[in-house]
């Protein structure tokens, strides 16, 4: 594939007040290949708009879920997401919690935490995905940013990022095209907890298009999807060694969301 070269363009200095306190959010400027708005939210409401957000996965049909795809140790809750001062917060909380595993069994999980998605409300195919986030800080606590098919598929997958609260300083970009075929860099960037950062996938019919705070970092151009996927934001707390959590982490901790964005061609 010829490879057109991305210019870009970092800008420091958009504002956005919470908690009294003013924070500065990177932005990245991209060319103007996707060019109409086609999602946004920049959670200056009170409460989420469930007109563009639900809070579990859609193939469960009660008010908590998780992912029994992957051995974590959270049960997601409505009321682990919540908005304040134009920010989305999803916490998780070190509480035992009753749910029910894969089999539909009761059981017990260790963490509340909360997710959103755009499932049932909003998805499409080929744009530009752009989250301003703040990810926590902890052993064991796994924020991620992920598209998925709206025809409930499991693939392909794509990983706008994803990370591990032991490590702030990676961030894991992914691509699950096929059950044969996987694709992953991982992007070395300032402490994710401490500030925001910016997260842009640009997903073209012949590419997909990683970028962190502006950097162009990954791209991928086999087994490109052609098919409509909706977004996922969640804080997962891994059951996976040697990510699990330890005695260092926090009983609370949030992954901040100050803006999401959906550009189409």
């Amino acid at each position: 594939m010829a490879r057109r070269m991305i210019v870009y363009t970092l800008i420091l200095g958009v504002v956005i007040s919470t908690a009294g306190m003013l924070l500065l959010i990177r932005t990245s400027t991209m060319p103007p290949t996707h060019s109409q708005l086609l999602f946004s939210d920049d959670f200056h409401g009170a409460d989420l708009d469930r007109s563009k957000w639900g809070t579990c996965y859609p193939w469960f049909k009660t008010a908590g879920c998780t992912n029994h795809g992957n051995p974590e140790l959270e049960w997601y809750l409505p009321q682990q997401v919540s908005v304040q001062r134009g920010v989305l917060h999803l916490t998780t909380q070190r509480s035992p919690v009753d749910g029910f595993d894969a089999q539909g069994h009761a059981k017990t999980f260790p963490y509340w935490s909360g997710m959103v998605t755009t499932a049932g409300h909003f998805d499409f195919t080929y744009g530009r995905v752009e989250f301003q986030a703040r990810a926590p800080r902890g052993r064991g606590l796994w924020p991620a940013l992920w598209l998925v098919p709206a025809d409930g598929s499991t693939r392909p997958e794509i990983d706008v990022m994803e990370a591990y609260g032991e490590d702030i300083w990676q961030v894991f970009l992914s691509y699950h095209g096929s059950r044969n075929y996987t694709s992953q860099r991982v992007a070395f960037v300032n402490d994710i907890s401490s500030g925001w950062h910016s997260y842009v996938l640009d997903w073209r019919p012949d590419s997909v298009i990683w970028y962190v705070d502006g950097r162009r970092w990954f791209t991928v151009d086999q087994s490109v999807p052609h098919k409509p996927m909706y977004l996922i934001a969640n804080l997962a707390v891994s059951g996976m060694s040697p990510h699990e959590p330890d005695g260092s982490t926090p009983d609370h901790a949030r992954f901040d969301i100050a803006s999401v964005r959906v550009w189409g061609p």
